[in-house]
């Protein structure tokens, strides 16, 4: 998915991943800890993760990059009445943390 958004992974696959692209590096760190279990929406801990990008063709190739891997599909790509032309889809990655892309127009309000 991250590729998809111009993002490469970098190094090997030691603790932490890290992924490079034009905005802020992603760093994906092992689970450490007795509690391996995956994270539930609305537990304490991280509940989502928004990603935006400058397209809404870039929300609709993640949802098929996640679908065409098998993943998580929270909600299909779809307009929110957030702001206007608030153009997201919602995803879970393997652990159950929750990912958003989301295409946000110019000046919308």
């Amino acid at each position: 998915m991250l590729a998809a958004l111009g993002y490469q992974r970098h190094g090997g696959l030691d603790s932490p991943l890290v992924y490079a692209g034009d905005g802020p590096d992603v760093l994906v760190y092992a689970v450490e800890g007795a509690v391996t279990a995956p994270h539930r929406h609305g537990q304490p801990g991280l509940q989502h993760i928004a990603l935006e990008v400058d397209e809404p063709a870039l929300v609709d190739a993640v949802f098929r990059i996640v679908v065409d891997a098998g993943g998580t599909i929270v909600h299909q790509p779809q307009f929110y009445d957030y702001m206007d032309g608030y153009y997201a889809v919602f995803v879970e990655d393997p652990d159950g943390s929750r990912l958003e892309v989301v295409h946000i127009p110019a000046g919308a309000a």
